[in-house]
């Protein structure tokens, strides 16, 4: 059956925004069934979007919206990554500038909305991975990261961060020194970044020598808290297992199903945050000691994370999934 159209030169007194706090687009439906955002178009007749959504998600269909919960969940542009405020947002955009040094071409990627002044906007993969690999409009531009694995990991990690279907509010605290992530829901939590810690505090020696110190900043601690806990705890699908796989751990032991998944999830978040270690002037990697890694975790802390391991040299162009930073 093809719908009514209807043409409208204006909205006369009626409010222009409608479900989702999406404009409504009644030059499709003779109704207000259809809104229209930044990146979709939305058919609340069905609860899909009409185009596939650029953040392709292995659990569920590339029309789905909301999870299939728009009652719980919203995403008025289509995509999302927020500071708790507007000074938070800039403050996270510096970090992650930070991370590659101030690379002004890379910067160009991560983008605050308008809008709201709080969201990072989409990110399109293949732009974004032609730029790592210095292809297409982008040739030579990303040689720095094609040459380094490490520095294209961790950018990759930012950009699926960016990207996914959960959220990650970021907040800066002066009054506070390192940092922690809290989930507050299966599909958002909140990266509170504090002050750097003194030299050393809190690391343990790699691989047992003794009388190793970590030098932290706060870049580091964002990387942590944001790319590490919050994008490897959000790869799980339920950011809440986070609290769950540590009751269970303490419950049913290290050796438990959720113990040995709680393991596998601090390695990755130790190797995220290693990933720029690797590339610090100082040389040190942190051992994750004190994230209940053994010592045998300790002998893979300076690998690649398995969940990116795929994009490290442009060999997997299908679906980004990992984090929004909001």
């Amino acid at each position: 059956m093809k719908p009514t159209q209807y043409i409208s030169n204006s909205y006369t007194d009626e409010c222009r925004f409608g479900f989702n706090g999406q404009e409504k687009d009644r030059e499709i439906y003779n109704n207000e069934n259809t809104t229209t955002a930044t990146f979709w178009e939305y058919d609340a007749r069905i609860g899909r979007r009409w185009n596939i959504d650029p953040v392709l998600k292995q659990w569920e269909s590339p029309y789905l919206c909301f999870s299939a919960n728009p009652i719980l969940y919203s995403d008025v542009l289509g995509d999302k990554i927020k500071g708790e405020t507007k000074d938070d947002a800039v403050k996270a955009k510096q970090q992650i500038s930070n991370t590659f040094e101030n690379n002004k071409e890379f910067d160009e990627f991560f983008k605050i909305s308008e809008t709201d002044g709080k969201t990072f906007s989409k990110i399109s993969a293949n732009k974004f991975e032609n730029f790592l690999d210095g292809k297409g409009n982008y040739r030579g531009k990303g040689a720095a990261f094609g040459l380094n694995k490490e520095k294209r990991a961790l950018a990759i990690a930012y950009m699926k961060t960016v990207n996914a279907d959960y959220e990650i509010n970021v907040k800066f605290d002066d009054g506070k020194v390192g940092g922690d992530f809290e989930p507050t829901s299966e599909k958002s939590g909140t990266a509170t970044i504090g002050l750097a810690r003194p030299e050393g505090d809190g690391y343990h020696p790699l691989n047992g020598a003794e009388g190793e110190k970590m030098v932290s900043n706060r870049t580091a601690i964002f990387v942590h808290e944001v790319v590490g806990e919050g994008r490897v705890w959000g790869n799980t699908g339920n950011l809440m297992n986070l609290n769950k796989f540590q009751e269970d751990a303490i419950k049913f032991g290290p050796n438990s199903p959720s113990g040995m998944k709680l393991n596998k999830v601090n390695l990755e978040i130790i190797q995220t945050e290693n990933l720029y270690n690797s590339f610090r002037p100082h040389g040190f990697y942190r051992s994750g000691m004190d994230h209940n890694l053994t010592p045998k975790d300790a002998q893979n802390v300076k690998n690649i994370p398995s969940s990116l391991g795929s994009y490290i040299y442009g060999d997997d162009k299908g679906g980004v999934w990992g984090g929004k930073i909001k």
